[in-house]
């Protein structure tokens, strides 16, 4: 009975961060970045690390798995400039379909603070904010209409 009574704690476990590599990053708003650069690489490899020495159950083969494969793309890149990480935001909602669509999932937040101490989950600014004044989330039809005019773009130029 008591447990009513408790306030609501939020549940971390939906929520997660991506790593949005050129062309996609300029579409992701600068409140919604957390990192961007080299300091991108510096942490990714800081937590790479330390899962290559965690013991190797089923989670941590499927997190390094999904580290090996960002490995591989943060070594093709040319500059990190172009790269952003994306605060968490959590999975249920309207953006992160739009987020995913364009980056890697990178950790879940409760991996992040472990393996990055320096960050608390109760920090603000890893999150994305619920909504922006200001900033209209992108609908199907609107991407579809900016894909159409890039292609006529391209044909124009050719």
């Amino acid at each position: 009975m008591l447990e009513y009574l408790e306030p609501v704690k939020p549940d971390f476990v939906h929520y997660t961060n991506l790593i949005v590599f050129e062309v996609a990053a300029s579409r992701i708003p600068p409140s919604d970045v957390l990192l961007t650069g080299n300091k991108i690489q510096e942490l990714f490899d800081r937590a790479y690390y330390q899962i290559l020495d965690q013991p190797q159950d089923l989670k941590m083969q499927t997190l390094k798995n999904r580290f090996e494969r960002l490995k591989m793309m943060l070594d093709m890149v040319k500059s990190y400039d172009d790269i952003v990480m994306t605060k968490f935001l959590n999975k249920v909602w309207k953006r992160y379909t739009f987020f995913s669509n364009l980056g890697e999932i990178f950790l879940d937040l409760d991996d992040f603070v472990g393996y990055l101490p320096e960050y608390k989950k109760n920090d603000e600014g890893l999150y994305v904010a619920r909504s922006l004044v200001g900033y209209d989330e992108p609908t199907e039809e609107e991407d579809d209409d900016t894909q159409e005019e890039e292609e006529e773009t391209v044909e124009e130029d050719a």
